[in-house]
């Protein structure tokens, strides 16, 4: 079987403790698998759950000669 490496993946723990694993699909998303503490009486729900979550906008530092422009190639919204 041939295989196809997607992304890395990093632990993680959340604010209860919790690990779950986290890495980006491209710059724009990113994925988060957790476990899945839920699986209810009959356990024969998922182990695990993937998400696809959109990474936050970063500011480009300012130079001071022009407006600042976000990663999204400097496009902003007119105001008129």
């Amino acid at each position: 079987m041939d295989l196809t490496k997607i992304t890395g993946l990093w632990k993680h723990k959340d604010k209860n403790g919790r690990t779950y694993l986290s890495g980006n699909l491209t710059p724009v998303a990113g994925i988060m698998i957790m476990k899945n503490d839920f699986k209810g009486e009959n356990g024969n729900g998922p182990d695990y759950w993937f998400y696809v979550r959109q990474n936050q906008k970063k500011k480009v530092p300012s130079t001071g000669e022009q407006d600042d422009f976000e990663e999204d190639g400097g496009k902003e919204e007119v105001p008129f």
